[in-house]
């Protein structure tokens, strides 16, 4: 079994290597808003349904509120595919909302984090429709905003067909009859991908992101697909069955990214206290990271790190299963806290709108295993290094949508699209394929906010045939906020507890981290340490560890804990059952029950 990096040297000394700042010790809470409160009855999330639950949140202890896409929008791709950026859409609300939403925020000590898309617009925005109707060939200076865009001539193959420039998935695929060209996009053919070469382009980015932070808004997220390998090169052919082929390194970090962020930070992001946070799919190495991230860079506060969560992707498919093991998980947490330790950031997570449900995925989310395995994760993800993402629904332990949830309540594109291709494509797995590609859909992270047990989850008052834009869960009738909120014992109050402990302790927040179980096929176990604050030389450290199995499982606390025996349990996922005894480790061992998550005061 290959040995999961991240451990230290002996006797290396503990650092402070990176100011303080409020970003790095938030708690960021993503709201999908079409899913989260529909405050008018339409069936659509909105912008004051969100601030009906404020106080929710801020009693769960968060301090950043992210939104995805709330700007007006055809809704082909949820919100990611903008028309107008300066205007909010009215199925989410007005541009007076947005402002009400960021006051009252405010009012609570709590920010607001918004969705920067601007890899691609909307084919319904003017700038594309401009784009679309000028001569190809045109340029900015002459008036035109052909070049906005990115339009090319396209190849004859060696059947005398038309084909576009070259094999990637998802991009050139958007033909324009009038021009006859065709235009890059990198997602859907009514995404089409902005030309960040263009000086105009950015100064609209660049516009637009000021417009907004002049109005109280707190940060973005942003993307690294902005900068191009402008000569297109093909694809490698990962799937031969498959025309156009997967190309995500070839869409990624472009020869001009830190050249195009540099210059975000200059123009806009250095004239405001915000918080910024990057999207870097194809961007798996701590070195390239550190690149972007580095304090002295310039550049972004921190990334989110894809590793972890394509994990148990193929390669090529990222709806077809591959067995992972837990070894994995630990060598990319480790990789990562200490490669951006000295002078770097993360930002970390387990779900958000592109994921399904973390509970389902890595642990077991059966009736007897869900609470604490949701549990346990929570400690992983509220003791590990970078800024912590919650998405909503995951302080609940939301679960997955049911293998018996109708087919037809998927709404999201990617998953319809797959859900096409595979049946297109035919074979003798084909309902196996299109079963697992379901269980793997962005919609279980999609579906109503699990308010209630009562009708339609509390997700809003509806009369007559009116209903949510997609089905709650049944599951709400076991698990919903109304209820945990109540209840000491429920994942709510284990999260309210672990975001409370996170701001109390600093170890959790700037501790080095030291991966402790690198060969131990059941036990995921760290130390995070710090040199407390005022002092030279004295430590603090805790002590995590986490039974990733279904079972008791023994660990033997290695030597480099010293002291171990003395450690003083703080929090442990077992409390809330009958019979609780305080974990203790003697003689250097501890028996962990299923899925329990212990965290030790060293």
């Amino acid at each position: 079994m290959p040995i999961a990096t991240g451990q230290h040297s002996p006797g290396k000394i503990v650092t402070r290597p990176h100011t303080t700042k409020w970003w790095k010790s938030a708690v960021v809470y993503q709201i999908y808003p079409a899913s989260f409160c529909d405050s008018n009855g339409d069936g659509i999330g909105d912008l004051q349904g969100i601030i009906s639950k404020l106080d929710y949140l801020k009693d769960l202890g968060i301090d950043v509120v992210w939104l995805s896409p709330v700007f007006e929008s055809p809704l082909v791709d949820m919100g990611y595919d903008i028309s107008n950026y300066k205007k909010i859409d009215p199925r989410y609300g007005t541009n007076a909302d947005l402002t009400d939403l960021v006051s009252e925020l405010h009012k609570r000590g709590m920010k607001l984090l918004l969705d920067l898309v601007v890899n691609h617009t909307s084919d319904q925005a003017p700038q594309f429709i401009e784009s679309a109707a000028a001569t190809p060939g045109s340029t900015s200076e002459e008036g035109s905003k052909r070049d906005w865009y990115i339009w090319k001539k396209g190849t004859v193959n060696e059947h005398g067909e038309r084909v576009p420039p070259n094999n990637w998935g998802a991009a050139f695929g958007g033909w324009h009859e009038p021009s006859q060209e065709y235009y890059l996009h990198y997602f859907c053919p009514e995404q089409p991908d902005l030309n960040w070469e263009n000086p105009k382009v950015r100064e609209f980015v660049w516009e637009t992101m000021s417009f907004w932070l002049d109005q109280g808004v707190d940060g973005f997220r942003v993307i690294n697909m902005i900068s191009k390998h402008l000569d297109f090169p093909d694809a490698e052919v990962i799937r031969p069955d498959l025309k156009w082929q997967r190309a995500g390194h070839l869409m990624t970090n472009g020869p001009k990214m830190h050249d195009y962020l540099k210059e975000m930070n200059e123009k806009v992001i250095s004239k405001y206290d915000m918080m910024n946070v990057g999207e870097m799919p194809c961007t798996k190495d701590a070195k390239t990271v550190m690149e972007y991230v580095h304090e002295d860079r310039g550049e972004l506060q921190m990334v989110f790190e894809f590793s972890l969560v394509d994990l148990d992707h193929s390669r090529g498919e990222t709806h077809k299963p591959r067995k992972w093991e837990l070894w994995e998980v630990k060598k990319i947490i480790a990789d990562w806290a200490v490669g951006l330790y000295e002078g770097g950031w993360a930002a970390f997570y387990l779900e958000n709108h592109d994921q399904c449900r973390s509970t389902s995925r890595w642990t077991n989310d059966s009736s007897e295993f869900r609470w604490l395995s949701s549990k346990m994760l929570g400690l992983m993800e509220m003791t590990s290094f970078g800024t912590t993402y919650v998405y909503q629904g995951q302080e609940i332990g939301q679960i997955n949508l049911p293998d018996e949830y109708p087919e037809e309540e998927y709404k999201d594109v990617q998953t319809i699209n797959r859900v096409a291709e595979i049946r297109a494509r035919g074979g003798s797995d084909v309902e196996q394929e299109v079963k697992y590609a379901l269980s793997r859909g962005r919609d279980h992270a999609r579906s109503p906010m699990q308010w209630s047990s009562g009708p339609a989850a509390g997700f809003g008052t509806y009369k007559g045939k009116a209903r949510p834009w997609m089905l709650p869960s049944p599951d709400h009738q076991v698990c919903n906020a109304a209820d945990q909120v109540g209840d000491k014992t429920s994942v709510f109050h284990w999260y309210k507890r672990l975001i409370a402990l996170r701001k109390e302790m600093e170890v959790l927040v700037y501790g080095r981290f030291e991966l402790l179980s690198a060969l131990h096929e059941d036990i995921f176990a760290y130390t995070r340490t710090i040199i407390k604050a005022g002092t030279t030389d004295e430590e603090e450290s805790v002590l995590v560890i986490l039974n990733f199995r279904e079972r008791n499982v023994a660990y033997e606390v290695p030597e480099e804990v010293k002291n171990a025996d003395k450690a003083q349990c703080i929090i442990g996922s077992y409390e809330a059952t009958e019979n609780y005894a305080q974990p203790q480790i003697e003689g250097g061992s501890i028996t962990l029950r299923p899925y329990e998550g212990l965290l030790f005061h060293l």
